[in-house]
Parts: C-alpha cells; structure tokens; sequence
C-alpha cells in the first residue's frame, strides 16, 4: 500500500525496508523484487533509483526481466537514475549480455560526468 503513496519519500522509504526484511528472510527476496520493478517506472526519480537499488541488493545476476528492465532506465531523463542503473548492470547482467554491454557503452558518451564514470567503472 505504501507504495502506492502520493508521497515520493513515502514510496521511498517502503522499498527501502522491503529490501531490508528481504535481506532478513531469504525467502522475501522475489517478493521485494517484484514489488521493486513497477517502481522503475515511478514518475518520481528518487523512487525508480530506490527500485534499482532493491534490484541490485536482491535480484541476483542474469534475471533477463530485471536486467531488461534496469536499462531501460540506463536511458532514464533523470541522471541519477541513469547513474545508478549503469551501475547496477555490473551485478544484474550476464557476462557478455549484449543489451548492458551497449547501454554501459551508451553512458560512456553521456554528456554528465558523473554517468560517464559509472560506465567506466561498470566496465
């Protein structure tokens, strides 16, 4: 319900403590996945970087929906999602995974410094 608040710090702050019982109880880990990836389509950037972040804590490596998903937001209007997103596909993607290797490539042409050098370091 929580994540569903008007309120953007709201959704923020229940994603953040799904991932925190999630990381309690390893069996609450794909329900705070699944409940974080509708929120990487948040209106709000602070909750769909949040999501990442759940995502990236939890997920595990070679989830192809989860991967998919974080970069699409590799592409996001906000740079901090952007940021976070490049970041996250070093422990999301698949070694060799074609649709991270070219959005992380894609980053390493940002204009913004800051996702310049999360590509850098993803790689």
């Amino acid at each position: 319900a929580r994540l569903a608040d008007e309120h953007p710090l709201v959704r923020v702050a229940a994603l953040k403590a799904f991932a925190h019982l999630a990381l309690e109880a390893q069996e609450e880990r794909e329900t705070a996945v699944a409940l974080a990836c509708p929120c990487l389509e948040d209106e709000d950037g602070q909750v769909r970087k949040a999501a990442i972040e759940v995502l990236e804590q939890l997920a595990g490596r070679g989830k192809e929906s989860v991967t998919g998903l974080v970069i699409a937001r590799a592409y996001d209007d906000d740079l901090s999602v952007r940021e976070w997103a490049v970041c996250a596909l070093a422990e999301l993607a698949e070694m060799g995974d074609a649709r991270a290797i070219e959005a992380v490539c894609a980053a390493l042409g940002a204009d913004e410094d800051d996702v310049r050098f999360a590509a850098f370091r993803t790689l």
